[in-house]
């Protein structure tokens, strides 16, 4: 960059007057620190520079210098002075460097579905940190960084089995009445997708009918546990292996026992009287 001392010599009253500029400020890139420097003077003038510790003067005419600053950030100071034709020095004049970098870091965290994410004209696609440069409003270098983090879109899944007369099953916030794999779309704490999967299975309920038919003297007749004495229909509710309801009927037929009644009258000389392969000898009811 260059920066213009500017002195005038004047003379008055045989006094040489000078003019300060040491107001002034120069503003040197980081990235390339090296400034050009001149001053105009009187014809015949010469000028000493001094960039002290802080830079080395890497070319110089009789008013200008080039200056190369070697400690990086930081602000560093340029004095010069003049010595006119006639052996008149003028004062020290000063001329205040800044030597800056222009940098900036940005943290975002997105969602995967967010993906591609836009920044500084780069299509990022995953998490990281990535540098772009650019330029400042004083033509410097600025390195921008982003730090980019990425929340995946969460997933999870749920297996339900449960009875039909338990229908509908409701599963956040919807009912469903059927058996099937179900997606509902929630979001997670991170402020991302989360996608909920329900794999819904529906068991029947179970029945079953039994038919038995008995002669009255079997009574009482024992059925789940159930002691019977009267023909007809009877249900009870079990619990099958899938842990629903079971119900199973029973059909109860009762049959009386018989009777018949038989006279036979015959002489004794008759006897043994044979009835249904039992001999009989004596008169009697059977």
């Amino acid at each position: 960059m260059n920066i213009r001392f500017v002195s005038i010599l004047m003379t008055m009253l045989a006094i040489l007057a000078w003019v300060d500029v040491s107001a002034q400020t120069d503003i040197v890139c980081g990235s390339d620190p090296v400034g050009t420097y001149y001053v105009e003077g009187w014809e015949g003038s010469t000028f000493t520079w001094d960039a002290g510790a802080d830079g080395i003067i890497t070319g110089q005419g009789n008013d200008t210098v080039v200056v190369e600053w070697l400690n990086g950030i930081g602000t560093y100071t340029l004095t010069v002075f003049e010595t006119s034709a006639a052996g008149c020095d003028g004062p020290l004049q000063t001329l205040t460097i800044e030597v800056v970098e222009f940098a900036s870091t940005t943290d975002i965290t997105i969602c995967e579905n967010q993906l591609p994410f836009s920044w500084n004209s780069l299509e990022i696609g995953a998490a990281g940190t990535y540098d772009v440069t650019l330029t400042s409003v004083a033509g410097c270098d600025s390195i921008a960084t982003l730090n980019l983090t990425i929340n995946d879109v969460l997933t999870s899944s749920e297996d339900i089995t449960i009875c039909s007369n338990q229908l509908p099953y409701n599963w956040n916030g919807v009912d469903y009445s059927t058996s099937g794999s179900y997606d509902i779309t929630l979001t997670s704490v991170a402020g991302c997708d989360s996608i909920a999967t329900l794999n819904l299975t529906i068991n029947d309920v179970l029945t079953s009918t039994e038919d038995i038919t008995l002669c009255n003297n079997q009574l009482p007749y024992t059925w789940n546990g159930v002691d019977y004495t009267a023909a007809g229909t009877y249900d009870v509710t079990l619990s099958s292996v899938a842990g629903c309801d079971s119900i199973a009927t029973l059909n109860l037929t009762i049959n009386d026992v018989l009777t018949s009644s038989e006279d036979v009258t015959l002489c004794s000389n008759q006897l043994a009287y044979t009835w249904n392969g039992v001999d009989y000898t004596a008169a009697g009811f059977i």
